[in-house]
């Protein structure tokens, strides 16, 4: 498995349990645009969904290590916690 920004930039680190959450949003990012193209009737090839699926982990543990070095940076971000920011950051993406 690649690292993560968190793992890689040293002292303040991802939690197994933060990586688990921000692949779970990464994979509700790219559900949902895998969605979209397809009622738009794109068609896109395995290798290319692959590499969208990882640009959008990229993204998301980008946005993630943001709010956890600005609120979080010497304990895990709750559960409850990140739901919600979660929440905000598919409505940041997708209804503005």
């Amino acid at each position: 498995m690649k690292k993560t920004i968190g793992q890689i930039v040293g002292r303040i680190k991802f939690t197994e349990n933060e990586i688990s959450m921000t692949r779970g949003l990464a994979n509700a990012v790219y559900d949902i645009n895998l969605e979209f193209l397809e009622k738009e009737n794109i068609k896109l090839p395995k290798e290319q969904k692959n590499e969208m699926k990882e640009k959008f982990f990229k993204l998301v543990s980008k946005i993630v290590w943001e709010y956890k070095v600005k609120f979080y940076p010497n304990k895990e971000i709750p559960e409850d916690e990140f739901k919600d920011f979660a929440m905000v950051v598919l409505k940041e993406l997708f209804i503005d």
